[in-house]
C-alpha cells in the first residue's frame, strides 16, 4: 500500500503515512491529522523571577515586586508557548529589577556616608 500524497510506502492497515500524516484508508473518515512533521522551536526566554525576588528582599520592595510580576507573566506565557510576548515580559521584568537594584546601590551608598559623616563627627 501506498500514500496517495507522497508515495511512501505503508504496512497494510495502517491509518496514516508516517512520512506526511496524510489519511490513508476509509477507517480514518472523520479524524483529522495533526501534520508531524511541523516542529515547534521554543526561543529561550529568561524570565529573571530569581533575580526580581533576591531585588525585592535586599535592595527595592516595590520595583522588585512590579520584577516579580512581570517575571511570572513571562513565565505564564512560556508555558502557553507565547514566546514574543514572554520576551516582552522578561524585559519589562528585567528592566524594573535592574532599576530596583540600581534605586537600592544608591540608597546604600547614601546611607553609608550619611550615617558615616554622622559617626566621625
Amino acid at each position: 500500500m501506498f500514500c496517495s500524497k507522497c508515495g511512501a510506502q505503508l504496512a497494510d492497515g495502517t491509518a496514516f503515512c508516517n512520512q506526511c500524516g496524510n489519511k490513508v484508508g476509509a477507517e480514518t473518515v472523520g479524524v483529522e491529522v495533526v501534520n508531524p512533521q511541523v516542529q515547534v522551536v521554543p526561543v529561550e526566554v529568561r524570565p529573571g523571577l530569581a533575580d526580581a525576588i533576591i531585588v525585592t528582599i535586599f535592595c527595592c520592595m516595590p520595583f522588585g515586586i512590579v520584577g516579580i510580576v512581570f517575571a511570572a507573566l513571562s513565565k505564564g506565557a512560556i508555558a502557553a508557548g507565547d514566546y514574543e510576548r514572554a520576551k516582552r515580559h522578561a524585559r519589562t521584568a528585567r528592566i524594573f529589577t535592574w532599576l530596583g537594584f540600581g534605586i537600592g546601590l544608591v540608597g546604600t551608598i547614601i546611607y553609608v556616608l550619611f550615617y558615616g559623616l554622622l559617626a566621625g563627627l
